[in-house]
């Protein structure tokens, strides 16, 4: 929710300027939590003090398959660390 996230959420580009894959991040100066914008159909915020965008530190982007309505099949698009994770264990919360 943008209303926690101390005014750093307005700091993000909007999401019509943001194209389908695309990500952004701010992490607090004590590295203590990452604050990420991420843009699939719409945008999701996430904010983390474990993952951030990349994987592993590696820097080795993760992607996902998506059904794109201008081609009419899945596309490929790209997805932040900590977005994939969120999507695996939040399967495992009662």
């Amino acid at each position: 929710m943008t209303n926690r996230t101390d005014g750093v959420a307005e700091s993000f580009p909007k999401d019509t300027c943001m194209e389908r894959g695309s990500s952004v991040s701010r992490r607090r100066e004590d590295i203590k939590a990452c604050l990420v914008k991420w843009k699939d159909k719409t945008s999701v915020l996430l904010l983390s003090s474990a993952f951030d965008i990349k994987p592993d530190g590696r820097g080795l982007a993760d992607t996902c398959k998506r059904y794109a309505k201008e081609q009419k099949q899945r596309v490929d698009v790209r997805q932040p660390a900590i977005e994939r994770s969120y999507n695996t264990y939040s399967k495992h919360i009662l």
